[in-house]
């Protein structure tokens, strides 16, 4: 999920009412909510082999994406994104 950087300016404008930059915020924020999250549950990242790849570092331990090239899931452990078996 992308999420937006949290605006460093005033909410409010000078007509009292939302700033643009707050309003594209929220909207954009909760687009990637609905992109990612539903009553049916969490959407993992769906990634190719060369994506996944560039993220096999320790700096993403835990991420856990599709494999589109495999049709697997997978989570990074300690650098290396590993299958996980569902059975």
């Amino acid at each position: 999920m992308k999420i937006p950087n949290v605006p460093n300016t005033n909410i409010i404008d000078s007509n009292k009412g939302m700033s643009l930059t707050w309003l594209a915020f929220f909207q954009n924020l909760i687009t990637q909510m609905r992109l990612n999250l539903s009553d049916a549950g969490y959407v993992v990242p769906f990634l190719t082999d060369s994506e996944i790849t560039d993220l096999s570092t320790t700096d993403n331990v835990g991420r856990i994406v599709y494999n589109t090239t495999t049709e697997r899931m997978m989570v990074n452990n300690s650098g290396t994104f590993q299958n996980v078996d569902v059975s």
